[in-house]
């Protein structure tokens, strides 16, 4: 896809995994590969203004238009490709971007379940058995669960994922209680992919001191969430709690949230509980994941859409 810059528009483009994916030991995992995540950048520097998180944060509070076709470059999940590739990339080519991890795996240094499924689907290969493979635990192990029920109303495709893996997703992210999501999670992981999640989390997260690195070269850190839940998902006091803990990270990174804050909204999820919270702890720009191009003075500052790095133009390595 191959966008034209339209004035007074922003195109916020949201990225995760972005590392030599041939080279590694999952590569099958979704994401971009360093040499696609370069062109893609080419591309975006010809076609756009790439700016920052604190220009965009004017541009809402004023109302008015941005100048020119601008883009936003956000990376969500607090992964250590961000540190050792996607910074250094954006450093040489002297463009700005904002990081977004969330807090429990930045300061506990504890596997999230979102990625403990990456990982399990990158390494089974195969996505209808594990779809039957977790009905087959559930039977055992949670036979309160109504599987049929849940397969008809998550087993559907999207863009990026099959039936099956939307179905796993769901089940897996939202659906299931957390004590018995967390029990399947660590059973899935442990027999697809290792016994050491301590290892694994410490080789695949950014730390404090290499985000407070980042910021120090001039890039923007923002809140991911605490657990990276479904916020629409929760009461208003765990939504509240969760907040506050990704803040906590903030401030370890050294990030002076009483001057205001932005927020990647996990899975793009809120409602308007989530938002009248981060409101009121200071938050003054939030992303979705609506597929579009944001406007100052029509979207909300709190609600603005992101496009995913496969909605705009790379060369395919």
């Amino acid at each position: 896809m191959n966008e034209p810059a339209v004035d007074g528009d922003l195109t916020v483009v949201m990225y995760h995994y972005v590392r030599p994916l041939q080279q590694t030991r999952y590569p099958q995992i979704k994401g971009r590969t360093v040499a696609e995540f370069r062109s893609q950048l080419e591309h975006l520097r010809r076609n756009y203004r790439v700016v920052g998180v604190e220009e965009v944060t004017d541009a809402w509070r004023t109302g008015e238009p941005m100048d020119g076709g601008t883009a936003l470059l956000t990376f969500d999940d607090g992964l250590i490709d961000h540190y050792t590739h996607v910074a250094p990339i954006l450093a040489d080519l002297g463009l700005p971007g904002a990081f977004y991890p969330p807090a429990q795996p930045l300061l506990e240094r504890r596997l999230l379940d979102v990625h403990r499924l990456h990982f399990v689907l990158a390494s089974c290969g195969d996505a209808a058995a594990l779809a039957d493979g977790v009905d087959a635990w559930l039977a055992e192990h949670a036979p309160d669960v109504d599987v049929p029920s849940c397969r008809a109303e998550h087993a559907h495709g999207n863009r990026f994922d099959p039936a099956e893996v939307i179905y796993v997703k769901r089940m897996m992210q939202k659906v299931l209680d957390r004590p018995v999501r967390e029990q399947l999670a660590g059973e899935l992981f442990r027999r697809w992919v290792s016994v050491d999640e301590a290892t694994f989390a410490e080789e695949l997260y950014v730390s404090v001191e290499q985000l407070r690195l980042m910021r120090s070269a001039g890039f923007h850190v923002g809140s991911h969430g605490g657990r990276h839940e479904w916020f629409s998902a929760l009461s208003a006091e765990e939504q509240r709690q969760d907040l506050e803990a990704s803040l906590t990270a903030l401030t370890a990174v050294g990030v002076d949230t009483t001057n205001g804050w932005s927020l990647a909204y996990p899975y793009g999820d809120h409602d308007a509980s989530t938002r009248d919270t981060a409101r009121a702890l200071g938050c003054t720009l939030a992303m979705t994941t609506e597929v579009r191009p944001a406007r100052p003075g029509v979207d909300d500052a709190l609600t603005l859409p992101r496009l995913d790095t496969n909605d705009v133009w790379f060369r395919r390595d």
